[in-house]
Protein backbone atom coordinates (compact mmCIF):
# COMPACT_ATOMS: atom_id res chain seq x y z
CA UNK A 1 0.00 0.00 0.00
CA UNK A 2 2.90 2.20 0.73
CA UNK A 3 6.22 2.91 -0.34
CA UNK A 4 9.47 4.07 1.06
CA UNK A 5 9.09 7.17 0.01
CA UNK A 6 5.79 7.23 0.93
CA UNK A 7 6.94 6.75 4.46
CA UNK A 8 9.83 9.75 4.16
CA UNK A 9 6.50 12.09 2.73
CA UNK A 10 4.68 11.31 5.77
CA UNK A 11 7.50 11.52 8.29
CA UNK A 12 8.26 15.26 6.60
CA UNK A 13 4.81 16.89 6.04
CA UNK A 14 2.76 14.94 8.09
CA UNK A 15 -0.04 15.27 5.84
CA UNK A 16 -1.49 14.04 2.89
CA UNK A 17 -3.49 15.21 0.67
CA UNK A 18 -6.44 13.22 -1.13
CA UNK A 19 -8.52 13.83 -4.45
CA UNK A 20 -10.47 11.66 -6.73
CA UNK A 21 -7.57 13.16 -9.82
CA UNK A 22 -4.54 15.01 -10.58
CA UNK A 23 -6.88 18.19 -12.41
CA UNK A 24 -8.48 18.37 -8.98
CA UNK A 25 -5.24 19.47 -7.47
CA UNK A 26 -4.78 21.90 -10.54
CA UNK A 27 -8.12 23.42 -9.30
CA UNK A 28 -7.68 24.09 -5.63
CA UNK A 29 -3.58 25.51 -6.90
CA UNK A 30 -5.11 27.78 -9.52
CA UNK A 31 -7.78 29.19 -7.08
CA UNK A 32 -5.76 29.37 -4.17
CA UNK A 33 -3.58 31.72 -6.14
CA UNK A 34 -6.14 33.84 -7.69
CA UNK A 35 -7.56 34.16 -3.70
CA UNK A 36 -4.43 34.55 -2.46
CA UNK A 37 -5.48 31.87 -0.39
CA UNK A 38 -2.84 30.99 2.59
CA UNK A 39 -2.91 27.56 1.97
CA UNK A 40 -1.16 28.07 -1.51
CA UNK A 41 2.29 27.42 -0.09
CA UNK A 42 1.18 24.21 1.43
CA UNK A 43 -0.80 23.34 -1.98
CA UNK A 44 2.30 24.04 -4.03
CA UNK A 45 5.06 21.49 -1.98
CA UNK A 46 2.25 18.84 -0.87
CA UNK A 47 1.92 15.00 -0.31
CA UNK A 48 -0.38 14.15 -2.40
CA UNK A 49 -2.37 10.86 -3.76
CA UNK A 50 -5.21 10.88 -6.22
CA UNK A 51 -7.52 7.81 -5.53
CA UNK A 52 -8.51 7.39 -8.87
CA UNK A 53 -12.30 7.06 -7.13
CA UNK A 54 -14.88 8.72 -5.24
CA UNK A 55 -14.85 5.80 -2.87
CA UNK A 56 -12.60 6.18 0.76
CA UNK A 57 -11.18 2.62 0.30
CA UNK A 58 -7.87 3.42 -0.99
CA UNK A 59 -7.60 7.15 0.62
CA UNK A 60 -8.83 5.04 3.85
CA UNK A 61 -6.52 2.19 3.55
CA UNK A 62 -3.25 4.21 2.56
CA UNK A 63 -3.64 6.85 5.29
CA UNK A 64 -4.08 3.82 7.69
CA UNK A 65 -0.79 2.44 6.64
CA UNK A 66 1.15 5.63 6.93
CA UNK A 67 -0.45 6.34 10.29
CA UNK A 68 1.36 3.05 11.24
CA UNK A 69 5.20 5.09 9.67
CA UNK A 70 4.15 8.33 11.28
CA UNK A 71 1.96 8.66 14.44
CA UNK A 72 1.40 12.59 14.38
CA UNK A 73 -0.11 12.89 11.13
CA UNK A 74 -3.29 13.74 9.38
CA UNK A 75 -4.77 13.72 6.01
CA UNK A 76 -7.84 15.38 4.00
CA UNK A 77 -10.35 14.28 1.24
CA UNK A 78 -11.48 16.34 -0.99
CA UNK A 79 -14.73 14.29 -2.43
CA UNK A 80 -17.31 14.89 -4.82
CA UNK A 81 -21.15 15.25 -3.30
CA UNK A 82 -22.11 12.35 -5.18
CA UNK A 83 -21.89 9.26 -2.50
CA UNK A 84 -21.41 9.71 1.46
CA UNK A 85 -19.45 7.73 4.06
CA UNK A 86 -20.11 6.90 7.47
CA UNK A 87 -18.50 8.92 10.25
CA UNK A 88 -17.59 5.60 11.78
CA UNK A 89 -15.99 4.45 8.47
CA UNK A 90 -13.36 7.21 8.73
CA UNK A 91 -9.99 6.93 10.77
CA UNK A 92 -9.12 9.63 13.20
CA UNK A 93 -7.10 12.10 11.98
CA UNK A 94 -8.35 11.70 7.93
CA UNK A 95 -11.02 14.68 7.40
CA UNK A 96 -13.49 14.48 4.35
CA UNK A 97 -14.94 17.52 3.37
CA UNK A 98 -17.54 17.11 0.18
CA UNK A 99 -18.17 19.96 -1.83
CA UNK A 100 -21.73 21.57 -1.84
CA UNK A 101 -22.10 21.29 -5.64
CA UNK A 102 -22.57 17.58 -7.18
CA UNK A 103 -18.89 18.05 -8.36
CA UNK A 104 -15.93 20.52 -8.64
CA UNK A 105 -16.91 21.36 -12.47
CA UNK A 106 -19.73 21.84 -11.50
CA UNK A 107 -18.64 25.36 -10.31
CA UNK A 108 -16.92 26.12 -13.98
CA UNK A 109 -20.74 26.05 -14.98
CA UNK A 110 -20.76 30.27 -15.77
CA UNK A 111 -21.63 31.16 -19.44
CA UNK A 112 -19.26 34.39 -19.51
CA UNK A 113 -16.39 31.83 -18.18
CA UNK A 114 -17.06 29.75 -20.60
CA UNK A 115 -17.71 31.74 -23.65
CA UNK A 116 -14.53 33.27 -23.08
CA UNK A 117 -12.53 29.58 -23.00
CA UNK A 118 -14.18 28.58 -26.19
CA UNK A 119 -13.42 32.13 -27.50
CA UNK A 120 -9.52 31.45 -26.97
CA UNK A 121 -9.63 28.13 -28.16
CA UNK A 122 -10.26 29.56 -31.79
CA UNK A 123 -7.85 32.17 -33.94
CA UNK A 124 -8.96 35.25 -32.49
CA UNK A 125 -9.55 38.18 -34.37
CA UNK A 126 -12.39 38.42 -36.41
CA UNK A 127 -13.88 35.02 -34.99
CA UNK A 128 -13.93 36.06 -31.29
CA UNK A 129 -17.40 37.20 -31.03
CA UNK A 130 -18.97 34.54 -33.25
CA UNK A 131 -17.30 31.85 -31.11
CA UNK A 132 -18.75 33.18 -28.33
CA UNK A 133 -21.62 34.02 -29.43
CA UNK A 134 -22.02 30.25 -30.48
CA UNK A 135 -21.37 29.02 -26.85
CA UNK A 136 -23.39 31.75 -25.61
CA UNK A 137 -26.51 30.34 -27.51
CA UNK A 138 -26.03 26.89 -26.62
CA UNK A 139 -25.57 28.05 -22.76
CA UNK A 140 -28.81 29.85 -22.80
CA UNK A 141 -30.80 27.03 -24.80
CA UNK A 142 -29.85 24.30 -22.35
CA UNK A 143 -28.95 26.36 -19.10
CA UNK A 144 -32.56 27.18 -16.59
CA UNK A 145 -32.84 30.72 -16.67
CA UNK A 146 -31.42 30.86 -13.13
CA UNK A 147 -28.58 29.24 -13.60
CA UNK A 148 -28.14 30.83 -16.72
CA UNK A 149 -28.61 35.03 -15.25
CA UNK A 150 -27.33 34.38 -11.82
CA UNK A 151 -24.36 30.59 -12.17
CA UNK A 152 -22.76 32.12 -8.72
CA UNK A 153 -26.01 31.26 -6.69
CA UNK A 154 -27.53 28.60 -8.46
CA UNK A 155 -26.60 25.21 -9.63
CA UNK A 156 -27.18 22.68 -12.34
CA UNK A 157 -29.24 19.89 -11.60
CA UNK A 158 -26.85 17.31 -13.43
CA UNK A 159 -22.78 16.39 -12.87
CA UNK A 160 -20.86 19.58 -14.15
CA UNK A 161 -18.13 17.03 -15.84
CA UNK A 162 -21.20 15.53 -18.15
CA UNK A 163 -22.74 18.85 -19.05
CA UNK A 164 -19.23 20.28 -20.42
CA UNK A 165 -18.58 17.09 -21.66
CA UNK A 166 -21.72 17.61 -23.78
CA UNK A 167 -21.32 21.46 -24.28
CA UNK A 168 -18.08 20.96 -25.77
CA UNK A 169 -19.02 18.43 -28.25
CA UNK A 170 -22.11 20.62 -29.41
CA UNK A 171 -19.78 23.71 -29.69
CA UNK A 172 -17.04 21.54 -31.15
CA UNK A 173 -14.62 22.38 -28.81
CA UNK A 174 -12.53 19.32 -28.51
CA UNK A 175 -11.60 19.77 -25.03
CA UNK A 176 -10.77 16.71 -22.57
CA UNK A 177 -11.85 16.17 -18.48
CA UNK A 178 -8.31 16.70 -17.94
CA UNK A 179 -8.02 19.95 -19.24
CA UNK A 180 -11.13 21.45 -17.44
CA UNK A 181 -8.45 23.21 -15.31
CA UNK A 182 -7.74 25.31 -18.03
CA UNK A 183 -11.09 27.19 -17.93
CA UNK A 184 -10.50 27.61 -14.02
CA UNK A 185 -7.26 29.60 -15.14
CA UNK A 186 -9.37 32.10 -16.60
CA UNK A 187 -11.58 32.49 -13.93
CA UNK A 188 -11.84 36.06 -12.42
CA UNK A 189 -12.21 36.53 -8.39
CA UNK A 190 -15.40 37.20 -8.64
CA UNK A 191 -16.52 34.24 -10.32
CA UNK A 192 -14.99 31.83 -7.88
CA UNK A 193 -17.79 30.34 -5.49
CA UNK A 194 -17.45 31.00 -1.41
CA UNK A 195 -17.72 27.08 -1.42
CA UNK A 196 -14.55 27.22 -2.89
CA UNK A 197 -12.77 29.65 0.28
CA UNK A 198 -14.44 27.44 2.30
CA UNK A 199 -12.97 24.23 1.31
CA UNK A 200 -9.45 26.06 0.49
CA UNK A 201 -9.87 27.53 4.22
CA UNK A 202 -11.07 23.96 5.59
CA UNK A 203 -7.40 22.38 4.18
CA UNK A 204 -5.47 25.18 5.70
CA UNK A 205 -7.10 24.37 9.01
CA UNK A 206 -6.21 20.74 9.10
CA UNK A 207 -2.93 20.66 7.89
CA UNK A 208 -1.44 22.94 10.59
Amino acid sequence: IISPLDILNAQEKKFILFTEGDSDLRFLKIWAEKLQHPVLSKLKDIFFEPTKTNQIDPARDKFKALKLAETNFKGFFVRDNVSITQSDGVPDGLKIEYWKRKEIENYLIIPDLLARFYANQGVGGLFFMSDKDKAIKYLKENLSPKVFNQPIDNDIDSKGSSFLEKFFQEIECFTSKSDYWKIADLMEEKEIHPDVRNMLDAIHSHSQ
